[in-house]
């Protein structure tokens, strides 16, 4: 799925595109994102664009409660100088922090939008967003405290509860 949406040179650089939903434009760069996410997934050697990939499938099975480029640029401030170590322990740690953090405002990292939380703009939204988080991460931690004890098959049901269509079944 692509959005499509008119596109505006912006003066110093850039484009200008609607926001339908808040009413009004965006700054944007495409190539100056690509350029950090780029950065940023090559000082994770490699692991950071899969990992996102997959907190992305995570948020749409939860009913995208996060627009996707800020949980992308979340995902970015809070693994800054954090090594990857395994994608579970990674989607484990991401979970942990977005629950604190979803609901501050987060500047672009390029430096175009000083808010890319401004959609979570009621005590209900932040609480949604929170509570899918909340019940993730224990799934997760569940996840981890199954595999450890050797109980595969009951620790890939778990992931899947997390992920849904996202992850494949077992067996």
């Amino acid at each position: 799925m692509v959005d499509v949406v008119p596109t505006f040179n912006r003066q110093g650089g850039g484009y200008l595109i609607p926001d339908s939903i808040q009413k009004r434009w965006i700054s944007t760069d495409p190539s100056k994102h690509t350029e950090i996410w780029s950065a940023e997934n090559k000082s994770h050697n490699g692991d950071l664009i899969p990992l996102i990939k997959m907190m992305k499938g995570w948020n749409k099975e939860n009913n995208a409660v996060l627009r996707s480029f800020h949980l992308e640029s979340l995902i970015i401030k809070i693994l800054k100088d954090i090594k990857i170590a395994d994608f579970k322990s990674g989607v484990r740690y991401l979970l942990y922090h977005l629950r604190g953090q979803v609901q501050y405002p987060l500047p672009d990292p390029a430096g175009y939008d000083d808010n890319l939380a401004s959609y979570l703009d009621s005590q209900d939204k932040i609480r949604r967003a929170i509570n899918g988080i909340e019940s993730a991460y224990q799934k997760a931690v569940r996840a981890e405290q199954l595999e450890e004890r050797g109980e595969v098959v009951e620790a890939i049901s778990k992931w899947k509860e997390i992920f849904g269509t996202y992850f494949p079944a077992y067996g």
